[in-house]
């Protein structure tokens, strides 16, 4: 079997196909009413609009419930008993503008802490410790 041969077979068989699905589209309308009318006696069985239109409404008032609890509640994260939660929060943000004032103090210097008893020795700089 050569390539051209496939491709004769591959284009024989769509053709087919094609008939296949435009004589099943042309069945007379009394066939089509039927599956319509099918269809409509699955989805109308008695009780299923009445059971959509509960699923809709708990799900509504279950999504308002999490939508109050969550307005509701303070920050989240460890707070200290007795403390109240803006005064946890505020020395929270204090502590977090400590370290980030003491890394931009650390990026400033000319010479990293770690290396300045390196440094006083090598260049014989005064001793920062000696102070």
């Amino acid at each position: 079997m050569s390539g051209r041969d496939g491709g004769a077979e591959a284009t024989r068989g769509l053709r087919d196909w094609v008939d296949e699905v435009r004589g099943t589209a042309l069945r007379d309308e009394a066939f089509w009413t039927r599956q319509r009318a099918g269809i409509r006696g699955r989805l109308d069985v008695p009780g299923t609009r009445r059971w959509a239109w509960a699923l809709a409404l708990g799900a509504s008032v279950a999504t308002a419930a999490v939508a109050i609890v969550m307005t509701g509640r303070g920050p989240s994260g460890p707070v200290t008993p007795g403390v109240p939660a803006t005064v946890a929060v505020e020395t929270a943000s204090d502590d977090d503008d400590q370290l980030l004032v003491e890394v931009e103090i650390a990026v400033m210097r000319e010479v990293p802490l770690a290396y300045e008893a390196v440094d006083f020795q090598w260049n014989g700089a005064r001793d920062p410790e000696a102070d």
